[in-house]
């Protein structure tokens, strides 16, 4: 099943030059299209400072988690999961070979990455949210698409970033709600 729609979303590569360059591009420049994104829209979209802080802080936080998770520990290493270059031979492949990660490729770091974005931006404001997922899944997509990752990786990657979101998400909620309860104590106090 994983070839299969690998396969399929794969297949739709070469046949646009337009969608090929696209794609190529945001797969190439992801990380900087969601955070810049989600600086921006939690600069201009929210009026609460306290909101502002805490997406900002949890997009950040999972942006560094994954970065970590990819660069520096052996977290994807564990799975030994071939990327569908190193195994198939019948490819549209539109990114780089990076011999290092030939066998990194479960679960997708960017998906990761992507989804707890996306997730930090949902509990903040829902409407932006749903655009941040919109993304998010239409920069997954162009991992399919370019031949680096499989659909498998993409999914796995997505629902774990899901989950990181909400954990980081309520780790920030908690931390501004007791920095907020001490700042009104401490105000009392001198008052």
């Amino acid at each position: 099943m994983d070839q299969f729609l690998f396969y399929e979303i794969n297949n739709l590569a070469t046949h646009s030059v337009s969608a090929d360059g696209f794609f190529k591009y945001i797969s190439s420049n992801d990380e900087f299209v969601i955070l810049y994104g989600g600086i921006v829209a939690a600069l201009l979209t929210f009026k609460s400072f306290v909101k502002r802080i805490q997406m900002t802080l949890t997009g950040l936080s999972a942006g560094a988690l994954t970065w970590y998770l990819a660069t520096k520990s052996q977290f994807f290493l564990w799975f030994h999961h071939a990327r569908p270059y190193v195994v198939l031979s019948n490819i549209h492949l539109l990114a780089k070979r990076d011999p290092k990660q030939f066998y990194a490729s479960f679960p997708s770091g960017h998906a990761i990455f992507f989804f707890s974005v996306a997730t930090a931006v949902y509990l903040v404001d829902k409407r932006l949210g749903i655009a941040f997922y919109v993304l998010a899944l239409v920069l997954s997509f162009a991992k399919i698409y370019t031949g680096v990752h499989w659909p498998s990786d993409i999914l796995a990657g997505g629902i774990l970033g899901i989950i990181i979101g909400y954990i980081l998400n309520w780790v920030f909620e908690k931390l501004i709600a007791f920095a907020s309860k001490n700042s009104s104590a401490k105000q009392e106090a001198l008052s």
